[in-house]
């Protein structure tokens, strides 16, 4: 399962899908529904609000999180989150995570995607919400 969530994921992206919409795309495959106008709002959150602010990868994740259940999610799902990419990557600012990049932006940025998708998937696995 891992490997063909991570292709899709992939797809997402080589298709034109920032991180955040990546994400939200990919949340709502998983629940077997497509809406192309939330998809699109998402982009907002792409490269740090485009600004280098917030990562898009970790915004988009909460939103991820938040279509299986909002008060879940806003309580235990995104703390959770949160703590973890904290705890690998020290920073949430895309100006900040790119600076200690040692490989091109589009390379680090594609790998904490996957990263982060992941995460939000072994999240999501934790609460009950797909078999594992």
């Amino acid at each position: 399962m891992e490997l063909t969530l991570k292709s899709q994921l992939r797809r997402c992206l080589q298709e034109g899908d920032c991180c955040a919409q990546a994400m939200v795309r990919m949340g709502l495959l998983l629940r077997g529904e497509e809406n192309e106008q939330l998809v699109c709002v998402a982009g907002a959150l792409c490269n740090g609000i485009h600004s280098g602010l917030l990562c898009g990868a970790l915004s988009g994740a909460a939103c991820l999180l938040t279509l299986y259940n909002e008060s879940l999610a806003k309580n235990t799902m995104i703390p959770d989150l949160k703590e973890w990419f904290e705890d690998r990557y020290a920073a949430y600012n895309c100006e900040h995570l790119l600076k200690g990049a040692s490989i091109g932006k589009h390379a680090f940025c594609t790998q904490l995607i996957e990263d982060t998708f992941m995460e939000a998937m072994g999240i999501l696995n934790r609460h009950g919400f797909f078999d594992e």
